[in-house]
């Protein structure tokens, strides 16, 4: 793994799976695909317990071609269908946890997206409004 140099964005994610799926079971998903982890530096669980993931020093595996300098965030849940939307525990934590990150690393709220935002993305990942979820 390489590491992830200055960070520049934040982008969220949705695990598009049920929302009692753990964090160790994303990690297995990752690990089966042939990467040395978890590709997501943070995961949010439906009770809005964040979850550490890749180390914020190396490089994530979350956005094709859009990795370095971008921290992960994956949300547990699946926006696009109903009943596995995200929570509003998860809503306060991702926005907490992005506040935390843009003051940490000197961001604006400009610089975290939706993984469907990014040119050339080919997902509804997260299928919610950045915008809205972080209340700006």
């Amino acid at each position: 793994m390489t590491g992830i140099g200055q960070i520049r964005n934040i982008t969220l994610h949705h695990s598009a799976s049920n929302l009692d799926t753990t964090a160790a079971q994303i990690e297995e998903w990752h690990l089966a695909r042939g990467w040395e982890g978890v590709g997501y530096h943070f995961l949010v669980e439906a009770s809005g317990r964040i979850m550490i993931g890749r180390p914020i020093h190396l490089q994530g595996a979350h956005v094709r071609g859009r990795n370095h300098g971008n921290v992960g965030i994956c949300a547990i849940g699946d926006n696009t269908v109903a009943g596995q939307e995200w929570r509003p525990a998860q809503l306060i934590a991702l926005r907490e946890l992005c506040h935390a990150i843009t003051l940490i690393f000197d961001l604006e709220m400009a610089d975290i997206l939706g993984h469907r935002e990014w040119e050339g993305a080919r997902t509804l990942c997260p299928a919610i409004d950045v915008s809205t979820v972080l209340g700006f």
